[in-house]
């Protein structure tokens, strides 16, 4: 019986290369992997050697698919230290494919991946990295797979030891679903790419989705700001984020908890029953001492019930976006910074009390915010000095970063739009700096007609607000997160995939359970139908996953 081209390829890549065609012996050396030397040492179909384009020397490596046969190149390499190991090439790649990913497959049938971008300026080479690859028998097949029809070069294929990882590198990626049961309870039911109903969570899991963040709100529903807006009581309480993270982790989904100290948006105000109780104190150390103590009881409590029920949470950030600080006014980063750090130092040991193997994350929404200033000294800078010259202990340093947000008019902006690769120049000017971890604890993008964010700032003449805009945005967003030096971005998390249009759903209550506008249902991760949205491949084919 005739074997399909996967199959082959599958067989292909287990064995030893047939025909006696010669194994390639490195150490971190990819041969000809800058195609000078015609395809040599590349084996594969619907490829070809040209002179057309190329990012360093004459020639490159060319793939040209169609919409029924997919092209592919490999190679193998032996003779490896055993370890991880991370893959480079560049690549210029017109986008429009059904996928094109770069890959590392050990002998454990391993595969790691990553989208290739779609180029963005004509002549500007993107260079593309799998991370995380482990070797244990000192052998790997590395190359490329591409499907649809569409153009894509090659050139400048590397493999590097990862001296510095003693932990495979997490490929964390995921988004936040912190509201799915209040859609779910209004009806709403979402569907596969195959227009077949599923579990929201299973349909995220089943396409490379690995991470979720769940918030959690002391009180929804006991405060109104002035506006008379509320937040449901039934959802991001106690009692519904649980439920949630037992949903995730039973798709052994991690876990990323923030504790919003809060029953209303951000974190101002403070939770209801906390004010009651300080306002009866006077001295102002007092009242944080107290918020402090309030603090560590209810993160530890919470903490604890979900390991009692066998969850770890891997991450944990105090507060969400916190730049002007926790428990407002009285932790403002701003007026009383000595109190913010003493009430953060009382969220971490709460966690560490519990469980010292989760992370502790401090998140700002700085969108890479200090390199819109010619200082570079702005938020980001600021804020985590505070920390350092108070010794306050945290392991990860989260941030936001939306195109249309990464936006600045200030006069003393050295550049009004910020795109990923000044994210990426932000995190490593942050770990030269800080020596920590980074997370992109938010982004988002729009598919349809704006909602919150009112265009997608430096790309929204690049990737259009459109199904494939949004996929080719978050291809690009994976890739950078895992381009920062030392794989030392851990991942991405996306706000918000799963706050679909759906009646009796919005932002905010208001008028004893009017709705508000939902602001987000254009940037989810599925259409008005709820059906799934292209942008999930980019996770699919995005992700670690065993070969059959």
């Amino acid at each position: 019986m005739k074997k399909s081209i996967l199959t082959l390829l599958s067989i292909v890549l287990l064995i030893s290369c047939s025909n006696n065609k010669k194994e390639i012996h490195a150490s971190t050396k990819v041969e000809n992997g800058d195609f000078e030397s015609k395809l040599n040492f590349w084996y594969g179909k619907g490829f070809k050697h040209t002179n057309e384009i190329s990012y360093q020397g004459e020639y490159s490596l060319l793939l040209n698919s169609t919409s029924n046969k997919e092209s592919y190149v490999y190679q193998t390499i032996t003779n490896l230290k055993n370890g991880y190991y991370y893959l480079q090439a560049q690549t210029y790649h017109y986008g429009d494919d059904d996928y094109c990913y770069l890959f590392a497959k050990n002998t454990e049938n391993i595969e790691y991946k990553t989208m290739v971008p779609r180029f963005i300026n004509e002549n500007e080479w993107i260079s593309a990295t799998v991370r995380g690859i482990e070797v244990t028998d000192g052998r790997l097949t590395i190359g490329v797979r591409q499907l649809g029809n569409n153009r894509a070069y090659f050139d400048d294929f590397n493999l590097y030891y990862e001296e510095n990882q003693k932990e495979q590198y997490p490929n964390l990626q995921g988004g936040c679903i912190s509201w799915l049961d209040w859609e779910e309870d209004m009806g709403a039911k979402y569907y596969d790419f195959n227009n077949k109903e599923e579990d929201c969570l299973k349909i995220l899991n089943d396409n490379g989705l690995n991470f979720v963040r769940l918030e959690l709100h002391n009180d929804p529903g006991s405060y109104k700001d002035e506006y008379g807006n509320y937040l449901p009581a039934k959802y991001k309480n106690p009692d519904s984020i649980f439920k949630l993270c037992q949903r995730a982790a039973s798709l052994n989904m991690d876990i990323e908890l923030s504790f919003m100290y809060s029953s209303y948006w951000g974190n101002y105000p403070i939770p209801s029953s906390w004010d009651k109780q300080i306002n009866e104190i006077d001295d102002f150390e007092q009242k944080i001492t107290k918020l402090g103590d309030l603090l560590y009881s209810w993160t530890y409590s919470y903490m604890n019930r979900l390991k009692t029920s066998g969850i770890i949470p891997k991450y944990v950030s105090l507060g969400n976006e916190i730049d002007k600080g926790i428990l407002l006014p009285y932790g403002s980063s701003y007026n009383h910074p000595e109190a913010l750090c003493y009430l953060l130092n009382k969220g971490y040991q709460a966690v560490k009390d519990v469980s010292k193997e989760t992370k502790v994350v401090i998140h700002l929404g700085c969108n890479a915010s200090d390199l819109h200033w010619d200082n570079k000294y702005g938020g980001g800078r600021w804020f985590f000095d505070i920390l350092k010259d108070n010794n306050t202990p945290y392991d990860i340093i989260g941030t936001s970063f939306y195109p249309f947000w990464a936006q600045s008019d200030n006069e003393y902006a050295s550049k009004s739009k910020l795109d990923l690769q000044d994210l990426k120049k932000w995190c490593e000017m942050m770990i030269d700096i800080y020596d920590k971890d980074i997370l992109i604890m938010e982004s988002g993008y729009n598919w349809g007609t704006p909602g919150q964010l009112a265009n997608n700032g430096a790309y929204q003449s690049i990737y259009p607000s459109s199904p494939k805009g949004q996929r080719d945005y978050v291809i690009n967003l994976l890739n950078t997160v895992k381009s920062v030096k030392g794989g030392r971005c851990v991942g991405s998390l996306y706000w918000d995939p799963v706050l679909v249009r759906q009646e009796g759903i919005g932002w905010a209550l208001y008028d004893e359970g009017k709705v508000r506008e939902n602001c987000v249902e254009t940037t989810t991760f599925f259409d008005f139908s709820h059906k799934a949205l292209p942008v999930l491949n980019a996770y699919k084919y995005n992700a670690t996953s065993k070969i059959k």
